[in-house]
């Protein structure tokens, strides 16, 4: 980051304080989760994905006796992803499939990847659902120079004053 502010003075000028604001926010690992979409698909990735999720979650999701496992499917693909896929030629990738406690009970979710690259819109949607009652939510900031899925844990009204006061601009999965 430091370099990249020293050799591009000029650009950082003419960004937007969201821009640098999100920037800046990606090296929070305690808040922000932050995932390459094209992140190497191994053993354990089911368990390191809630866990990243849960750490940055603020304490509003913490799920216990998680246990992933790991599917290959090609053709058809996952339901979540047939508008995304539509049109691919020998679409393929895996299914992650989630079993996890919480709050004593038991609850199963999957997330995927078409070839390499993760798409967990539903995972956290259904994280979302999950913990609703809390005020606190998983948002996503969009920002198109990203190139991570990011995730961050704001009450309606945080996610609100940040939109107003910094310009953010977040979304809910």
């Amino acid at each position: 980051m430091k370099e990249s502010l020293e050799s591009g003075t000029e650009y950082w000028m003419k960004v937007s304080g969201y821009e640098v604001d999100v920037e800046v926010a990606r090296f929070d690992i305690h808040r922000v989760f932050l995932e390459d979409p094209e992140t190497v698909i191994r053993d354990g990735i089911c368990e390191a994905i809630v866990e990243k999720l849960a750490r940055v979650s603020r304490g509003f999701f913490s799920p216990t006796d998680v246990k992933g496992e790991m599917l290959d499917w090609m053709g058809e693909p996952p339901p979540e992803l047939k508008e995304e896929l539509k049109g691919c030629i020998s679409p393929q990738g895996c299914i992650f499939k989630v079993d996890f406690k919480f709050r004593g009970k038991e609850y199963a979710a999957e997330f995927y990847s078409n070839a390499d690259y993760l798409r967990m819109d539903s995972f956290v949607r259904k994280i979302n659902d999950l913990i609703k009652d809390t005020g606190y939510q998983y948002y996503w900031p969009r920002y198109l120079h990203i190139e991570y899925l990011v995730y961050m844990v704001f009450s309606e009204d945080e996610a609100r004053k940040l939109e107003k006061e910094r310009g953010w601009k977040l979304s809910l999965h």
